[in-house]
């Protein structure tokens, strides 16, 4: 009889939370970035945007910094070679200005969703090195004191901390990325910069090497400013204790510490068919903790918090691994879930 009355009262907590709003979590009043000591960031889709009015409601009342979720693929930027396509970033450029948001620049530089014309480049390792110097500074230059930020290199690091064998390393060397953050510091001497990787919150050895490297290039006099913690979680791992201590180490070495992409899934395995009570629950106290523990962190040294979506149905978790998921603050039909409740609970706290 006790667990009955015990469940029956997380569930009208819950419900009252998507429905009708509790005091500290209702986002018809509560603006999340508002209430937080850092930034609170999210992808932003140009065509949700565009066309539908509660995501574009939800980017403008609860987050002030905002990313580009597509805009800036390689291929869709620079689809040839000498030929930009800025029409999405720049969309999102005169949304922040107009909406008074900050921006941040992500990815400069990756090795996967790459056009044609790169992949299929010839040339030697000084030919290699004028393409990604244009790449970066035209981008670069382009939206200087515009970009607040950027996420110059993701992903270099393979599980072990080994550097990856990707496209750069191949052409142009294991130097890449000194060569890369010093050409995105020459083109906007006041961005912040940022190198960006997943699984850092739970796999120490990579995240060693992410320290590691960021070390070498200060040691060198080359600007990084963060490290960008992807946060791509599942509620299960990695544990609250596991991001602490990844977030207290990065801090440590004297780096922004930047939650860059977070979601947390459930569905990993595939075997979920539905979003219960319960699993609404767990996300939301699971959300509220690791805000919490985020808090703690030196001020200076707390860039931010930014999730890779707005609602459940956007998700990239879905169309990426053909799963149903609920990984994100709202819904698929955008009303806020208990997630949303934990982080603004988090940011009320003491």
């Amino acid at each position: 009889m006790q667990k009955s009355v015990i469940l029956f009262v997380l569930v009208l907590c819950c419900f009252g939370c998507r429905k009708e709003g509790l005091v500290t979590c209702d986002d018809s009043t509560t603006s999340l970035y508002k209430m937080a000591s850092f930034h609170v960031g999210v992808a932003a889709n140009v065509d949700l945007l565009e066309n539908n009015p509660a995501y574009r409601n939800i980017v403008i009342n609860q987050f002030n910094v905002i990313i580009p979720e597509r805009a800036f693929i390689i291929s869709r930027v620079h689809p040839q070679q000498g030929v930009y396509d800025f029409s999405e970033f720049d969309y999102l450029a005169d949304f922040c200005k107009t909406y008074n948001k900050h921006m941040q620049g992500a990815n400069l530089i990756y090795q996967l969703y790459l056009p044609d014309w790169i992949t299929n480049f010839s040339g030697d390792e000084q030919a290699w090195e004028t393409l990604a110097k244009d790449h970066i500074q035209t981008i670069v230059s382009r939206y200087k004191g515009v970009v607040e930020s950027w996420m110059v290199v993701n992903e270099a690091l393979n599980e072990d901390g080994t550097l990856q064998n990707n496209i750069w390393q191949q052409h142009i060397g294991d130097g890449y990325i000194e060569k890369f953050f010093a050409w995105a510091h020459e083109a906007d001497p006041h961005a912040m910069l940022f190198y960006n990787d997943y699984d850092l919150e739970n796999n120490n050895q990579k995240l060693n090497a992410a320290l590691n490297l960021a070390d070498m290039l200060r040691s060198k006099g080359i600007q990084i400013d963060g490290i960008g913690m992807q946060m791509h979680n599942e509620v299960q791992f990695p544990t609250v204790d596991e991001v602490n201590k990844a977030a207290l180490q990065v801090a440590s070495h004297n780096y922004k510490v930047y939650y860059s992409e977070w979601d947390i899934s459930f569905n990993l395995m595939k075997n979920k068919t539905v979003l219960t009570g319960d699993m609404e629950m767990e996300q939301k106290y699971l959300v509220k903790a690791i805000v919490e523990g985020y808090r703690q962190l030196p001020p200076k040294l707390q860039y931010g918090i930014s999730f890779w979506g707005v609602g459940d149905a956007d998700s990239w978790i879905r169309s990426h691994y053909n799963r149903i998921d609920w990984p994100l603050l709202y819904d698929d039909n955008y009303i806020a879930k208990p997630a949303y409740c934990g982080f603004a609970e988090a940011l009320n706290a003491p």
